[in-house]
């Protein structure tokens, strides 16, 4: 909604993973270096870690997208809350074995057939687990048994663990000693430093096809940075939001006062309405630097929410404006049509 006003050819601040957004903070790129060695080396097991919001699954979307078209066979989990069982069931699957019903002994049996004919087309397959922290113990466990597929040259099948600190828990426990013992590159995502944080955000932008500097200021940047505590999705969600009230405003770039507006918002706060345009000698003038105006209440939905604040400051500056003067603005408008 507010792509023309800022010039943006596409949307900056996507919360779903998007690799073409790709920002390569020295952390990431250590991460994502990690998975490929990993993988084109066969060291079997790789895990990465990462609180929330660090950006882990952008960088399983920028493997993906890297190894498209190559000898490199991907099979993605997002859900790996399941029995061993049935997580072989779901990879013969995958490898077009219908496995349902059979015992764990011969699906093992035929998952290492699959594989090696799978290498025998120059195929390496890789299994990359998201949210490997969800999955239970005893699975996570027996993925040793995978692992002991391999020729006398290399692992058949590569793994990809990715997860939260709880995963790096959950290995720690004398059970898994067998599987942390299998775990060759370990890569651990760190939160931006604020440098960072603003070259991300500045990234985003340009890559959107805007001026950062036209969009929002170093000061709003800064504060937006800090209030996220260096986690890309936190900046995401800040960022987008404070676009929307920039909108609703008609300010551009955004201000250090929209930015705050948005991080109390963001952190649960409420800010305060004051309806200082009494006055019909303010009344246009009001919505022309709507920019300073004090935030409004952010019930609505972030859709509503740049309609809503300039209607509010239309209706406040309506009920005080002399009789001559109309009764409505409307919700957004230009500076010559407010002066008319």
């Amino acid at each position: 909604m507010y792509l023309s006003y800022y010039g943006f050819n596409k949307e900056p601040f996507h919360i779903t993973p998007d690799p073409d957004f790709f920002f390569m903070s020295p952390s990431h790129k250590e991460a994502l270096a990690a998975v490929v060695y990993g993988v084109e080396k066969g060291l079997g097991f790789v895990a990465m870690t990462g609180e929330v919001g660090t950006g882990k699954t952008t960088i399983l979307r920028a493997y993906l997208e890297r190894i498209r078209r190559t000898r490199i066979r991907p099979i993605f989990m997002f859900n790996p809350n399941l029995t061993f069982e049935a997580l072989l069931v779901h990879l013969l699957h995958e490898l077009g074995i219908d496995g349902r019903g059979k015992s764990e002994r011969w699906m093992l049996h035929y998952l290492m057939r699959a594989l090696v004919h799978e290498v025998g087309k120059d195929k390496r397959v890789v299994l990359i687990i998201d949210e490997a922290q969800h999955m239970p113990n005893q699975t996570l466990e027996k993925l040793r048994l995978i692992s002991n597929l391999e020729t006398m040259d290399y692992k058949l099948m590569q793994m990809v663990l990715v997860g939260q600190p709880e995963l790096d828990v959950k290995l720690s426990d004398y059970s898994m000693r067998q599987i942390r013992q299998r775990i060759a590159v370990r890569a651990k995502l760190r939160a931006l430093t604020p440098k960072e944080g603003i070259d991300y955000i500045r990234h985003r932008i340009t890559h959107a096809g805007a001026n950062p500097d036209a969009v929002m200021t170093l000061a709003a940047m800064k504060a937006i940075v800090k209030a996220s505590e260096g986690y890309p999705r936190a900046m995401n969600i800040m960022c987008d939001n404070a676009l929307v009230s920039g909108l609703g405003y008609q300010c551009k770039p955004i201000t250090p006062k929209i930015a705050r507006e948005v991080i109390r918002e963001f952190k649960g706060g409420r800010s305060m309405p004051n309806l200082r345009w009494a006055g019909a000698a303010l009344a246009g003038a009001a919505i022309a630097s709507a920019c300073f105006a004090v935030p409004m209440f952010w019930n609505q939905t972030r859709s509503e929410a740049a309609t809503a604040h300039v209607n509010n400051i239309a209706h406040a500056a309506a009920l005080t404006a002399p009789q001559n003067l109309p009764s409505a603005v409307p919700a957004v408008a230009s500076q010559e049509e407010v002066s008319e």
